[in-house]
């Protein structure tokens, strides 16, 4: 814990992974009229019930996180070694820092249970840099291996499939998305069947690039599987182009994380190669974490007390 004038930063660190976020002395009810709330802070037991359960919660975000991470080898640069909780929705992301993985968890995600799904998405993010750049953030050695390369073709294939209406919650097989609405933008079935919205209930943009795409797919695939596949066996009814490519999809996500299957993987032949290298030049490298975090990043810049006294029992 880094202790400052305007509250507290919060380090939890579980299975390789640190979490941190920044908490105001109100937000953790510290409260005095008679001294600093820091004072208060380092003189108490910091034991209190909103300490705790805030740590806890924590904990999850790094078990969650490395469970992600453990789909990648070891030393991987790609891997998440810190989680911020910071910002709103729009703020969530796979980012790096100091050269590693960072992944920015909404407030709003790990308030309300959500957290586990924006970490594999956002995870995904990480996974699919490191198969599309020969395990490096940057450099001349961006090369896709096999897996990249099929993953692109299938979005581009996919990207042919009939025109949907994006949906607006979860898929529920009893009341299903409407596939032709007049009043929402359409994307391809093959790209919307795998959106965050219909297996977390909100988010994802699949049909923006690939990356994107194996983001939302993979983490459905983890996440909420049965949705997934009911999802696209419901899209697929509507345009049967969907099920074989779905098929190929879902394959390929089984093989994430497995070394010996990924090494048998051989990638698409042509024409679809060229399509496929050309879908991953459109992926830029991910942006460093520059949203007003610093605190997160470094606790140190926080401005805090040099010296705290407690007064004597």
């Amino acid at each position: 814990m880094w202790v400052g004038h305007a509250g507290l930063v919060g380090e939890v660190v579980a299975d390789g992974v640190a979490v941190r976020v920044f908490r105001s002395y109100e937000h953790l009810g510290i409260t005095s009229t008679k001294t600093a709330p820091y004072v208060v802070y380092v003189c108490g037991d910091h034991k209190s019930k909103a300490i705790t359960t805030l740590a806890a919660g924590m904990k999850k975000v790094a078990q969650t996180t490395a469970s992600v991470n453990a789909k990648l080898p070891a030393g991987a640069v790609a891997r998440t070694e810190l989680v911020v909780i910071f910002g709103d929705e729009s703020s969530a992301g796979y980012r790096v820092h100091q050269g590693k993985g960072l992944v920015v968890l909404d407030e709003e995600s790990f308030a309300k249970g959500r957290g586990a799904d924006t970490l594999a998405h956002e995870g995904g993010h990480g996974i699919f840099q490191f198969h599309a750049t020969s395990g490096r953030q940057s450099g001349s050695a961006r090369v896709p291996d096999a897996l990249a390369l099929l993953v692109a073709d299938l979005f581009v294939r996919l990207a042919t499939t009939k025109q949907v209406s994006m949906p607006s919650k979860l898929f529920n097989p009893k009341a299903p998305p409407p596939i032709a609405d007049p009043n929402r933008t359409t994307k391809p079935g093959g790209h919307v069947m795998v959106t965050d919205t219909l297996w977390a209930g909100s988010g994802g943009h699949p049909w923006d690039n690939v990356d994107e795409f194996f983001a939302s797919a993979f983490g459905a695939f983890v996440r909420a599987p049965e949705r997934l596949q009911a999802s696209i066996d419901y899209y697929a009814a509507n345009d049967p182009a969907i099920k074989p490519l779905a098929k190929e999809l879902l394959a390929l996500l089984a093989k994430v994380g497995d070394t010996k299957a990924l090494a048998a993987l051989k990638g698409p032949a042509q024409p679809g190669v060229a399509a496929a290298e050309s879908e991953l030049k459109r992926i830029g490298e991910p942006p460093p974490f520059q949203s007003g975090g610093q605190w997160l990043l470094d606790p140190t810049t926080m401005p805090g007390p040099a010296t705290v006294y407690c007064a004597k029992p």
